[in-house]
């Protein structure tokens, strides 16, 4: 891991909100590190396809947004990266345009019992949003993210800064790989609002992680989206 320190078996790293330490996991060896170079040739060549394979729905969707709520199109949010560094996740607008503001109305985050939530039936999502979101479609400017290395393809799910900030030293496990636009969790519960039980998966994910992973995460996310299974509007 560049600019970590690793003993035994603890990593202390530069978080993006300090500096910590936590238990390593997953192999650190040659073989690990061939694989992040497989992993990120396997992201560059299939987030290039993806974007131009989908570039048919981007136009499509960005007509739609705009048409049916006022707006920009694409929405970026700080995000907690590789080692809780935070970089601007890009999605398809699937709320209202003062969503963020609106929030404080919905949840307050001091007061979570854990760092995680979910809203269902939220009240800012727009008619056009509930569609994207049903197939996923709203995450599709993450492989811009990919492409610039801030996302991978397969990864645990990248949260907001407040509630990265609030992580235990357990939970900050999850942030040793960089985040994906889909998971091990996702394929498994979607929109799953428990903490501990996400932090199993993600964990699983980073001890067992490999192209062939990888690959069934991608495959099984079609199925998972096709499905409808846990979606959270």
């Amino acid at each position: 891991m560049n600019g970590d320190t690793v003993s035994a078996n603890y990593v202390t790293t530069t978080w993006g909100f300090g500096t910590g330490t936590v238990p390593v996991t997953g192999p650190e060896s040659d073989a690990a590190q061939v694989h992040e170079v497989a992993k990120r040739c396997l992201d560059v060549v299939l987030a290039s396809l993806g974007l131009i394979l989908t570039l048919p729905v981007w136009i499509l969707i960005a007509f739609a947004v705009k048409l049916t709520s006022r707006g920009p199109v694409i929405f970026s949010q700080e995000r907690a990266g590789l080692h809780g560094r935070p970089f601007r996740m890009l999605k398809f607008r699937s709320m209202v345009v003062d969503a963020e503001e609106r929030l404080e109305s919905l949840v307050k985050i001091e007061d979570l019992a854990e760092p995680v939530y979910k809203l269902k039936d939220d009240p800012r999502v727009t008619r056009v949003g509930r569609f994207l979101r049903r197939f996923g479609l709203d995450e599709l400017p993450q492989l811009i993210n990919v492409l610039k290395g801030e996302m991978s393809l397969v990864g645990p799910r990248p949260e907001v800064m407040p509630l990265v900030e609030r992580y235990s030293e357990d939970q900050r496990r999850r942030l040793l790989v960089k985040p994906g636009l889909t998971g091990y969790q996702q394929i498994h519960n979607r929109g799953m609002p428990d903490m501990a039980a996400r932090l199993v998966y993600d964990l699983y994910y980073l001890r067992h992680r490999s192209t062939t992973l990888d690959v069934w995460i991608l495959t099984m996310t079609v199925f998972v989206i096709l499905s409808g299974k846990e979606i959270t509007y």
